[in-house]
């Protein structure tokens, strides 16, 4: 009796244990632990798994994570339209319980991803359902209108982009509208639709006033009108004191950084190597690049786009490389420069793409130096791998890397107009910068940066206590999409006879790398972001980043001979010590000094090898 009692127990605890393993959690589980081997068609068979068990079980909790994270596997699949349906389903059932936030979410990137298939009409029929779920935030409101916007575009309808524009901007905060409808009125030559210029009528009313109060009463019409004219003339001298104060708007509309921006950093001792001055100044000029004023005519227009190492935002003005640089080819080579640095934390080759084609015009480089990789790679291994893919996607329109700009710039200002006011443009921004929306406002996605740099410790303990992995993952969708912005940038510099220059980038990743050196490093965070909270459990050793890095730089280096470009590999002339570098990728005052010293030399035989540049 009692052995048929154990028997009949086990059975129950072995029927229990297998209906565990068959719930939406436990099939989520199984997801997620494919995803971090990349096995996306196992995690895509478990996350339907989760969505059909979820669905019939009621648990709406289970089921809409289940189906986002399904959503995320088919897009990373390039199975759009199948992504469109479990969005649409999850825009439903966050509907019918009553959630407009999520539920508006899910409309947008059903929408997105509509838009990367080219189903255009249904993105502007999604935008008109989507106004009809009342979502009470601004953002998410214009984010969708942007979405028609361009479907409008693409579809050449252009007149009614135009339209939607303006209708926009009467419905969402000034703030928001300028954020994110600003850059598409300008390109699409609907700004002076959409600008309200208020101080001319607002003057005239103000004429028109005194006039009727003069004749209302005769005794003070003296009076009224001499304060009349005290006014005109007080706007008029303002108008006057700003336009001489404040340089006119020139043709360089796109704003990389706030112009005249004067940071003074003072370094915690020993946080960086090889940086150990009492404080270090970094400046722009009215353009918002670092460097000096740009010139007149006349005189050769160089730029220098890439990342943080391009920036060096640490490194004094007159130590940044770039301006190390300058100063070589004007001083030891004769060559009479002007180079603006055009570097950026965070940039990528996508954003490359984008300031090149903005620039062309408004600064006219006759030479380009591009460092890039480091971002990219850090993009696509450390939690936004389907942000590049789907990036890459959306690079084949000729209007995206236009539309991208708004990830990029600071400020994109709309075409220079004779009957502007300056005066009306200063209170304009002054009531944008203080209105109530303001506080609800977006920020642009900037990596802060603290005065004393001393976030470095905490990002290098985070990977100092974390398990390391030495497995490379993979990587090479994430390839194929540089060597099509590196492809992409050579094909504009040799359409417009621009000399470009591309430099590898350095590390301190070296198979023989010192204890001291290796506790510098705080990059390669294993599918999440190094800043994420809590911080990341896993990252990559530094052989399988040498390895990664190496295949990106190899990318750069292949393109460079097939083009016969001028192209110079750092690691052959910057030592990967500390000595240079203060952390992974960032030289100090030292490698910044070799590095435009050695480029100089560089760029120096290339143009006496080659006639000129």
């Amino acid at each position: 009796m009692r052995g048929r009692l154990v028997l009949l127990l086990a059975v129950a605890l072995a029927g229990g244990f297998a209906h565990a393993q068959d719930t939406a959690p436990a099939w989520l589980e199984r997801g997620d632990i494919a995803l971090l081997s990349w096995d996306r068609v196992t995690a895509r068979q478990a996350y339907e798994q989760a969505v059909a068990i979820a669905a019939t079980g009621a648990d709406p909790a289970s089921e809409g994570l289940a189906r986002k994270k399904l959503a995320e596997v088919l897009l990373a699949l390039g199975d759009r339209p199948a992504a469109v349906a479990q969005y649409d389903a999850l825009q439903r059932l966050y509907q019918a319980h009553g959630d407009v936030p999520s539920a508006s979410t899910a409309s947008l990137l059903a929408a997105q991803s509509m838009l990367d298939i080219d189903r255009y009409d249904e993105v502007t029929r999604r935008a008109a359902d989507h106004a009809r779920l009342n979502d009470p935030d601004p953002i998410r409101r214009a984010v969708m209108e942007q979405l028609r916007v361009t479907a409008y575009v693409r579809g050449r309808h252009t007149d009614l982009a135009r339209q939607a524009l303006l209708e926009s901007r009467r419905d969402l905060p000034a703030v928001v509208w300028n954020r994110y409808l600003r850059e598409d009125a300008i390109r699409l030559d609907a700004w002076a639709d959409t600008t309200t210029r208020w101080l001319v009528p607002a003057l005239g009313a103000f004429a028109v006033a005194v006039a009727a109060a003069a004749l209302a009463w005769r005794r003070r019409r003296v009076e009224l009108v001499l304060v009349g004219i005290a006014c005109v003339l007080a706007v008029g001298l303002a108008e006057i004191a700003l336009r001489i104060a404040l340089p006119a708007p020139g043709l360089v509309r796109h704003i990389l950084h706030p112009p005249g921006l004067a940071s003074t950093f003072r370094p915690e001792p020993g946080v960086m190597p090889g940086i150990d001055m009492a404080e270090t100044h970094f400046t722009t000029n009215a353009i918002g690049l670092r460097g000096r004023e740009m010139p007149p005519p006349g005189t050769p227009r160089w730029i220098a786009v890439g990342g943080s190492s391009t920036e060096s935002l640490f490194v004094d003005d007159a130590d940044a490389w770039t301006a190390v640089l300058e100063r070589e080819l004007r001083s030891k080579h004769g060559r009479d420069v002007w180079l603006g640095n055009a570097g950026k934390s965070g940039l990528t080759t996508f954003s490359h793409v984008s300031e090149l084609l903005a620039y062309e015009d408004e600064i006219a480089p006759s030479l380009v130096v591009m460092q890039s990789g480091f971002n990219d790679m850090s993009l696509c291994i450390s939690g936004n791998r389907q942000d590049v893919i789907d990036t890459a996607l959306r690079f084949r329109h000729a209007d995206y890397p236009a539309t991208y700009g708004r990830f990029v710039f600071h400020e994109i200002r709309p075409p220079p107009s004779l009957a502007s006011w300056r005066l009306e443009d200063l209170i304009g921004r002054v009531r944008e910068r203080f209105s109530p929306a303001a506080a609800r406002s977006p920020e642009r996605a900037y990596v802060v940066q603290d005065n004393a740099a001393s976030h470095y410790r905490v990002l290098r303990q985070r990977r100092q206590a974390a398990g390391k992995i030495d497995a490379a993952p993979a990587i090479d969708e994430c390839l194929r999409a540089y060597a099509a912005n590196l492809r992409r940038i050579a094909d504009w510099a040799q359409a417009r006879k621009v000399r470009l220059v591309l430099l590898t980038q350095g590390s301190l990743y070296r198979d023989d790398i010192t204890p001291a050196d290796d506790a510098l490093l705080w990059f390669g965070s294993v599918d999440e972001s190094f800043f994420n909270e809590p911080p990341p459990k896993r990252y990559f050793s530094v052989r399988i980043m040498r390895e990664i890095l190496g295949r990106y730089n190899a990318t750069m280096l292949a393109l460079c001979a097939e083009r016969s470009l001028w192209c110079y590999d750092v690691d052959t002339f910057v030592p990967q010590t500390s000595a240079m570098y203060y952390d992974d990728a960032h030289v100090n005052v030292q490698g910044s000094r070799t590095l435009g010293v050695e480029v100089a030399k560089r760029i120096a035989a290339d143009i006496e090898r080659n006639g000129g540049y």
